[in-house]
């Protein structure tokens, strides 16, 4: 979700309990809406010429076992997470990065995170993930509308899922959102694997197609973004993205990236 350095550090110390802490948020997210507008960004962290990345026909991921992932995704281009303006240098002392598969009907995101001090204190689901600590975050746009899904997911797992579809984005406008209309409540929707070896986080996460428009054995491309809050051990944050956002409003679609989705083998 938007959010300023100054804003999270406030949440963090504030003394507001949890429904006060979410009618503040409310009100953060219709200030911080994106620029209307404002051009499309042509840039990409990976080709400055181009905002196309790809995902790649891969066989299903054996999730219990986190040192095979790496191999299972040795064919795909890795995206690197870059640093928000005035970020980069932190960004690349402790650098991310994507890489995308697509099996059996589903996308799967692959994110490796370096972090010489994981933490993320966040215990239920559905908890406002990015206040808690270090956390990814994934938007995917819903193919042919102007909706769009955002998760979140903790060193530990944890998750948020909210849902951008046009009652919320009009609540969001007119300053009226209501989270409980915008946190989706089912978490078998999609799945997500975690684990932390040391200074590295991996996480791989499995989003099945028709979760945002797209047609099983049906080749796409869809707009995305993964983003990271990689919170350190003085409160700050440093944020980063795999778009090229020059203000910190991971929500700004015109600076997503587009993602081509092939069809997998195993819809042949």
């Amino acid at each position: 979700m938007e959010a300023t350095r100054t804003t999270t550090i406030l949440l963090r110390k504030s003394r507001m309990n949890r429904s006060q802490t979410l009618r503040f948020l409310v009100v953060l997210t219709a200030l911080c809406s994106p620029l209307r507008g404002a051009p499309p960004s042509t840039a990409n962290p990976t080709d400055m010429n181009s905002t196309l990345i790809e995902a790649r026909a891969i066989s299903k991921p054996d999730t219990a076992t986190p040192s095979s992932w790496e191999r299972l995704f040795s064919d795909a281009p890795a995206t690197p997470l870059v640093g928000l303006p005035g970020e980069d240098e932190e960004a690349l002392r402790e650098p991310a990065s994507v890489k995308f598969g697509v099996c059996e009907g589903s996308l799967w995101a692959y994110v490796i995170v370096q972090d010489d001090h994981l933490y993320n204190t966040a215990s239920n689901f559905n908890d406002l993930i990015y206040r808690f600590g270090d956390t990814i975050e994934v938007f995917l746009e819903v193919k042919d509308t102007e909706n769009y899904l955002e998760f979140h997911f903790s060193p530990s797992n944890q998750r948020l899922q909210l849902d951008w579809n046009e009652e919320n984005r009009a609540l969001k406008s007119q300053g009226n959102l209501d989270l409980n209309k915008l946190f989706i409540p089912a978490p078998e929707i999609l799945d997500s694997f975690s684990s932390v070896n040391g200074n590295q986080w991996q996480l791989l996460v499995r989003i099945p197609t028709d979760l945002f428009g797209i047609e099983y054995g049906t080749a796409a491309a869809i707009s995305i973004s993964v983003c990271r809050y990689n919170y350190h051990t003085d409160g700050n944050f440093t944020l980063s993205s795999t778009s090229p956002h020059k203000v910190p409003n991971f929500h700004k679609k015109s600076d997503w990236l587009e993602l081509s989705i092939p069809v997998s083998e195993d819809a042949h």
